[in-house]
């Protein structure tokens, strides 16, 4: 009897708990999420101009620019506006990232061509709303600052460095 009082007891208790009343005056649960995206801003050259393909991610990016690259120019044809790479850029700050393009003169031994940046300052745009900042295979110009001083150097091996940079505030 004992058990069987038991049992009943234990019915009773349950089935009054799975009937209670649903009390409706309770503020709803919530579940809050939070995530972070580390800012990012990269820029690289490359010998020939990127696609859109190249900037659809941070990891494509990275593949498809270099941070730096050689190249071959004839001495006789730098009179003029010469390609010599491309620039491109990332960016997903809330913030543009100016560049700054420098140039040394072309050197061999005692002997120089002084050379310029036909366009010395570049602009990675700001992120927007889905959409990342792109500077995107933006020309990389060069030329003789004295025109024809090319064609009168002295026979050698000449070198110059092109050098992109980052202004900061």
């Amino acid at each position: 009897m004992k058990k069987t009082l038991a049992i009943l007891i234990i019915l009773l208790l349950a089935g009054t708990g799975l009937f209670a009343d649903v009390d409706d005056t309770k503020t709803p649960s919530k579940i809050n999420i939070t995530s972070e995206v580390a800012q990012y801003s990269s820029f690289g050259v490359s010998l020939t101009t990127i696609n859109n393909h190249d900037v659809s991610s941070i990891e494509r990016f990275e593949r498809a620019v270099s941070s730096s690259i050689s190249v071959t120019v004839d001495m006789l044809y730098i009179y003029g506006d010469k390609v010599i790479g491309y620039l491109s850029g990332l960016n997903n700050t809330k913030s543009p990232v100016k560049l700054e393009l420098s140039i040394t003169d072309l050197v061999s031994g005692n002997n120089a061509v002084p050379m310029i940046i036909i366009d010395p300052e570049a602009t990675i745009p700001a992120a927007t709303n889905n959409a990342y900042g792109l500077l995107w295979s933006v020309p990389v110009k060069i030329k003789e600052k004295v025109g024809g001083s090319g064609r009168l150097a002295p026979a050698g091996n000449y070198q110059a460095t092109i050098t992109i940079s980052a202004i900061t505030s």
